[in-house]
């Protein structure tokens, strides 16, 4: 079974770094165990459920690989009934003769050029945001990465989606970047898929953007702990519309700035780590890099830092025995002349502890005390 399971993974890997043009069939992995698999766990008499299973493309590729529905699901960590209800439900969103129920909510779907892609895009965000927080039909709230991935692998065939594998994989690092930002904000809304916290997202996002274009040199580096699609789409937003005032002597400068900068996501979650991989720009020279087995703790960070003049972005919703390790990594920086290159932020309320041990070290809070996330620098 283990090797049955690094198989699913590694099929997972592919979907998610698919290009959108090449055959997707030439890549993927057949199930090694197939010819000894005899069971299923569904009623194969049952044409309704069959046909449910088989709606989801994804689903359906795994099928033709000779993978078991239970395997399958157990990708998007989710069992075969509580699949069937999503699909269901999925259904019964994307019926056009359903949607006028839902006209207040999607409204705003409506756009002057009513391009295929926009609906689309707009409605799969639409589509997770709801299907979350419903409490009716589905079972369990949707509230996983890997249940926002069968959301958004229900579209994989559609020309939209390949359109935006396209655009994450194809051109220069600044054309990869200007299109994931594009997309992220015009076609898809990135913000409404997330889980709130958009008054903190946007606040943090400018801390980090003025810490990495006001540095002496280029900034050749930022490292950020775990998820925060939204951030990295806000704050490379920032970057490409500042264009250095758009001055064109400068503009080489610029070029080499963003052409050249390293984006490292240290993962804490295999989930995470899958998203990213569909959603965020394609590694170029690894100069964009989800990175599941780094530490962003660990002295190699310290030392990438250094090296490409870069900045670090510590982030935890808890700092459950990492408290000591982040206070002494934080001592590092400072001993080593490198504090201005730190932000910190964690989730308000909570690590009270460390909060007195980072305000001793000469760090200073410089958010609300409202917002969701405490964000702390050195002055």
């Amino acid at each position: 079974m283990d090797l049955l399971n690094k198989t699913i993974k590694k099929n997972f890997e592919i979907i998610s770094n698919w290009n959108g043009t090449d055959n997707l069939n030439n890549f993927l992995i057949d199930n090694p165990l197939k010819d000894n698999i005899h069971y299923t766990r569904i009623n194969t008499n049952d044409k309704e459920m069959i046909n449910l299973l088989k709606y989801h493309p994804i689903i359906n590729k795994f099928i033709d690989l000779g993978f078991n529905y239970d395997d399958i699901l157990k990708c998007y960590d989710i069992e075969i009934d509580e699949y069937l209800s999503l699909i269901k439900f999925f259904i019964h969103f994307l019926n056009q003769n359903e949607l006028n129920e839902y006209n207040q909510d999607l409204d705003w779907l409506i756009r002057k050029n009513n391009s295929t892609i926009s609906t689309n895009g707009e409605l799969i965000a639409k589509l997770i945001k709801k299907s979350s927080h419903d409490t009716g039909e589905i079972k369990k709230s949707l509230n996983g990465t890997f249940r926002q991935l069968l959301c958004l692998h229900l579209f994989f065939d559609k020309q939209w989606y390949k359109e935006m594998k396209y655009g994450l994989n194809n051109g220069s690092q600044f054309d990869r970047y200007s299109f994931f930002v594009l997309f992220f904000n015009d076609y898809i809304n990135l913000d409404i898929m997330g889980c709130d916290h958009d008054l903190d997202i946007n606040e943090r996002s400018n801390i980090i953007f003025n810490k990495i274009i006001n540095k002496e040199n280029i900034c050749r580096r930022l490292t950020l702990t775990d998820g925060h699609g939204r951030l990295i789409k806000n704050i490379l937003d920032k970057i490409i519309n500042f264009n250095y005032q758009y001055n064109p002597n400068e503009m080489q400068y610029y070029l080499e700035f963003i052409n050249n900068l390293k984006i490292r996501v240290c993962e804490l979650k295999y989930d995470n780590h899958i998203w990213h991989e569909n959603i965020l720009p394609v590694n170029i020279n690894n100069n964009f890099k989800t990175c599941i087995n780094d530490n962003i703790l660990s002295p190699n960070e310290l030392n990438g830092i250094v090296e490409d003049n870069g900045v670090i972005y510590f982030n935890f919703n808890k700092l459950t025995n990492q408290d000591i390790e982040l206070v002494n990594v934080i001592k590092i920086f400072k001993d080593n002349n490198l504090e201005n290159d730190v932000i910190i932020s964690f989730y308000n309320n909570d690590n009270n502890s460390i909060f007195n041990e980072l305000i001793n070290l000469g760090m200073i809070k410089i958010n609300d005390e409202n917002n969701d996330y405490l964000t702390l620098i050195f002055p």
